[in-house]
C-alpha cells in the first residue's frame, strides 16, 4: 500500500467520487421515482431496458417483483402524463403491462415490422417458450360509449402506434388501479376505436386514465424451425440487420431469424438462401450477444467469444453464415447478458476470472478483437466480488458495474481520455440502469423501486456515509522518523456539515490515530457567501437592495490549520469522512508541514 502514490484513494473509501476539476467530495445521493406505482410482488427489480420508439418518445421498462411465492413477477413501464387526475400531473407511475410471472429475467431487441404494421416492435424473452411483442403504444383516456373509446389529445391511435392489423387489443386501467382488457376492429386513423369488445362506461374512469396496447403472445410452435419445447427456452435475444437471435442458456445452438420475420428462422440445406434463417453451433451455450457494425458478437460457456460472419456466393444468391471462435484464455467469457454493454466502440463485459475487460479493435492495422483488462487497478477488489444479479451500464463517460450481493455500485471514470480510473464504491443496492429524461436512473435490487442518481445529498431521505482514505504517505523519507505538529486542508464545505480529519501514524509498527472536526458553521475558516455579507461591509452597487444574489452551485470555502502534538512516525494516512443528512463537502487540497525528528531510528534497527 505505501508504493503507492499519496494522493491515491484506498480501500476503505466510500460514497466519495472525484469531479473534472480534480476535487475529492461526497457523492449526490439519489431520490425515489415513482411517488405511487401499481405493483404486484415486493421483490426487487432484475431488469431494465430503454427503448426509443420510431415516433419520437422513449418507453422505460422494469421487469421484477418476484416473491417465493414464484408468480407474481411484473414487467412495468412507466408512465407519465401531464393531465392526470387519479394519479397527479407528470407523477411518475410504474405501471405493469404482464402480471403472474414466474420469471423476470427479460432480454430485450428491437424490431421494425417491413410486413404488416410497417413500425418498430419490442421483442422479449423470460425464459419460456413463447416471445413476447409490444408495440409499445400509449394514450389517456378521454371519453367511452358503447363498443367506442376516445383518446385525448390530437393524435390518431395509428400515430400513437396502436396495431391496425390483425388481431388488437388494449388495455386501460380504472380509478381504483385495476386493468381491463379489451380488443378493438378499427378506428385507428381517428381518436376513437371501434368495435370495442366491451363497454367502457361501466368503469370508473377519470379523463386522463391511462391506455396502453396489450401485449401479443408468439408461441416457438408459431414460430418455425425453433425448438417448441423443452430442454430449449428462449433466454436470449438480440437484432442485427433485422433479423432476430435466439439464444438457451443450456444449449449450444443459436438460433437466427430469416430477414424482416422474426417468426421463422428455417433455411434452405445444404446451401442457405439470401436473407433465410440459420443455426449457429458453438463449443457451449450462449452467455450474451452483443451486436456490433456487422457482425454478432457472442458469448458462450465460461471462456469463449464468437463474431458472426456473412459470406456471399459469387452470384449473390446464395449466403454462409457462421461463426470465428476468438482467441480467448479460461474463464474470459462474459458472466451474463445484464453484465455485457458496450463502451463506444467497444463491448464491454465482467468475465468469469472476474475481470472487466473491453473487447474490440485496437487500430485498423490488427482487424482482429482484442481483449484488454481495464480493472487491473482494483483487481483485489474484483477477487472478492460476487456479480450474481449484477449488470454493467455506460452512460457519459461513465461505466457503472452493480454488485448486488454486497450492494455497491462500481464506478470507471472516463471523463479525461488520458488518465482512466476507478471511483471508490458506492453503496447503492442497485441492480441495473435506465435513463430518463436525459438523467440517471437506478433500479432497486431489494424492493421495486427506482430512484433517480446523484440528485441532492441524501439517499431517499437517509443519511450518506462517506470516507476518502488516502494512500500512506513516507514524504519520500521512508527510514526517517518524522512528525509534524500543523496539518492544512482547503476545500468547500455546507454550513450543516461535519467533515472529519483522520490522521493514522505507523509508530513502531503500530497504529495511532487522531481525528479533528472541521465545521461548516464555523466563521473563522468558512468564507462568508455574499449573500450574506451585510451590505455595510461591501462596497455600493455589489449587493442588490432588496433582493438577493443566488446562492452558487459550490458550498462556502473553507481554509484550516489544525495544530496538536508532534507525533514521530515514518508514515501517515490522511482520511475526511462525514455522515449526514444533506450535508456536502470537498476537499482541494491538504498536507503538514513535515520534518525530521531528532530521533533515531533505534526501534528498526538491529
Amino acid at each position: 500500500m505505501t508504493l503507492l502514490p499519496a494522493h491515491t484513494l484506498v480501500p476503505g473509501s466510500q460514497n466519495v467520487m472525484t469531479n473534472v476539476y480534480g476535487r475529492i467530495g461526497i457523492r449526490k445521493g439519489f431520490v425515489r421515482d415513482d411517488a405511487t406505482d401499481i405493483a404486484a410482488g415486493t421483490g426487487g427489480v432484475v431488469t431494465a431496458f430503454d427503448w426509443e420508439r420510431h415516433v419520437g418518445d422513449i418507453k422505460n421498462l422494469r421487469a421484477g417483483g418476484l416473491t417465493p411465492s414464484g408468480s407474481d413477477g411484473v414487467l412495468q413501464m412507466r408512465w407519465t402524463d401531464p393531465n392526470s387526475v387519479a394519479y397527479g400531473a407528470n407523477v411518475p407511475v410504474w405501471i405493469p403491462i404482464l402480471t403472474g410471472l414466474s420469471s423476470v429475467s427479460f432480454n430485450f431487441a428491437n424490431f421494425w415490422d417491413f410486413n404488416t404494421e410497417l413500425k418498430d416492435l419490442l421483442l422479449m424473452v423470460n425464459g419460456g417458450l413463447s416471445v413476447y411483442e409490444w408495440s409499445g403504444a400509449t394514450a389517456t383516456f378521454a371519453s367511452a360509449t358503447l363498443n367506442t373509446v376516445t383518446l385525448q389529445g390530437t393524435k390518431t391511435w395509428a400515430e400513437l402506434g396502436f396495431y391496425s392489423q390483425g388481431t388488437r387489443g388494449f388495455t386501460i386501467i380504472d380509478d381504483l388501479g385495476a386493468q381491463h382488457a379489451y380488443t378493438y376492429t378499427g378506428g385507428e386513423d381517428t381518436d376513437t376505436l371501434t368495435g370495442v369488445s366491451g363497454d367502457l362506461t361501466l368503469l370508473t374512469l377519470t379523463p386522463g386514465a391511462p391506455i396502453f396496447q396489450t401485449v401479443r403472445t408468439t408461441s416457438n410452435g408459431a414460430i418455425t424451425s425453433l425448438p417448441a419445447a423443452a430442454p430449449w427456452s428462449n433466454d436470449l435475444i438480440s437484432n442485427l440487420k433485422n433479423q432476430i437471435y435466439y439464444g438457451c442458456l443450456t444449449q449450444n445452438s443459436v438460433y437466427v431469424s430469416q430477414v424482416n420475420n422474426y417468426k421463422t428462422v428455417a433455411f434452405t440445406t445444404p446451401v442457405r438462401v439470401v436473407g433465410e434463417g440459420s443455426r449457429l453451433d458453438l463449443d457451449a451455450p450462449p452467455v450474451s450477444f452483443a451486436p456490433q457494425e456487422d457482425q454478432m458478437y457472442i458469448s458462450a460457456g465460461k471462456d469463449q467469444w464468437y463474431t458472426t460472419q456473412f459470406t456471399l456466393s459469387s452470384d449473390l444468391s446464395k449466403e454462409s453464415l457462421n461463426v470465428q471462435r476468438l482467441k480467448t484464455t479460461a474463464r474470459q467469457g462474459s458472466q451474463s447478458q445484464a453484465l455485457t454493454t458496450k463502451i463506444r466502440d467497444n463491448v464491454v463485459f465482467v468475465s468469469n476470472e472476474p475481470v472487466i475487460s473491453v473487447l474490440g479493435r485496437v487500430s485498423q492495422t490488427i482487424p482482429t478483437p482484442i481483449i484488454t483488462d481495464i480493472s487491473h487497478p482494483i483487481i483485489n477488489d474484483m477477487t472478492g466480488y460476487d456479480f450474481t444479479g449484477g449488470s454493467a451500464f455506460y452512460f457519459q463517460n461513465f461505466l457503472y458495474v452493480t454488485v448486488p450481493s454486497t450492494g455497491k455500485v462500481i464506478i470507471f471514470n472516463m471523463t479525461n481520455p488520458q488518465s482512466t480510473y476507478w471511483e471508490p464504491p458506492q453503496f447503492m443496492s442497485l441492480s441495473c440502469f435506465s435513463i430518463i429524461d436525459g438523467a440517471l436512473y437506478g433500479h432497486s435490487s431489494g424492493t421495486l423501486r427506482s430512484y433517480k442518481l446523484f440528485e441532492g445529498y441524501n439517499d431517499d431521505g437517509f443519511p450518506i456515509v462517506s470516507k476518502a482514505l488516502f494512500a500512506f504517505n513516507s514524504n519520500g523519507m521512508r527510514p526517517t522518523l518524522k512528525g509534524f505538529n500543523r496539518f492544512y486542508v482547503e476545500g468547500y464545505i455546507s454550513s450543516n456539515t461535519k467533515l472529519t480529519l483522520g490522521i493514522q501514524y505507523d509508530l513502531d509498527g503500530k497504529a495511532t490515530i487522531t481525528s479533528y472536526d472541521i465545521l461548516g458553521n464555523d466563521g473563522r475558516i468558512v468564507a462568508l457567501p455574499v449573500s450574506q455579507a451585510p451590505i455595510g461591509k461591501m462596497p455600493l452597487g455589489k449587493l442588490p437592495i432588496g433582493g438577493d444574489i443566488a446562492i452558487p452551485q459550490l458550498p462556502p470555502k473553507f481554509r484550516v490549520v489544525k495544530t496538536f502534538p508532534r507525533k514521530s512516525h515514518y508514515e501517515y494516512q490522511v482520511g475526511f469522512s462525514s455522515e449526514g443528512l444533506n450535508q456536502q463537502w470537498e476537499v482541494l487540497a491538504f498536507g503538514p508541514a513535515t520534518v525530521p525528528t531528532s530521533e533515531q531510528n533505534v526501534a528498526i534497527t538491529e
